[in-house]
């Protein structure tokens, strides 16, 4: 007996007219496209939202993160307890967090 392929979403799409081949094909790089920007830049697997980490043994950086994901950056903000109270007044949907952690800036190695 013959394998029966199990039809996608994809494939009921297309069957039933509401999109072409051409624009499943774009969605998916697109998807591939997104998923791969996130890992890469963000270090995540999926949006997860920013987290601003006040790095407490540090002079004025604080780091960046997607959710509770690695860092993917760190800025220098001059005072970062002050501007981390300008962003819990006023963006609370912006994830704070506030740990004891060595400078970023210095564990990057240097460039060559």
């Amino acid at each position: 007996m013959p394998a029966i392929k199990e039809r996608t979403l994809g494939d009921i799409l297309i069957e039933q007219g509401v999109i072409t081949p051409l624009e499943l094909d774009e969605a998916l790089q697109r998807q591939r496209l997104t998923g791969d920007m996130l890992g890469r830049i963000f270090r995540c697997a999926e949006p997860a939202g920013l987290t601003l980490v006040l790095l407490k043994n540090t002079d004025g950086e604080i780091g960046l993160k997607s959710g509770d994901n690695d860092f993917f950056g760190d800025i220098y903000v001059g005072d970062a307890t002050k501007f981390i109270k300008i962003v819990e007044e006023h963006e609370p949907q912006i994830n704070i967090e506030k740990i004891d952690h060595p400078s970023l800036f210095r564990a990057t190695p240097a460039q060559t």
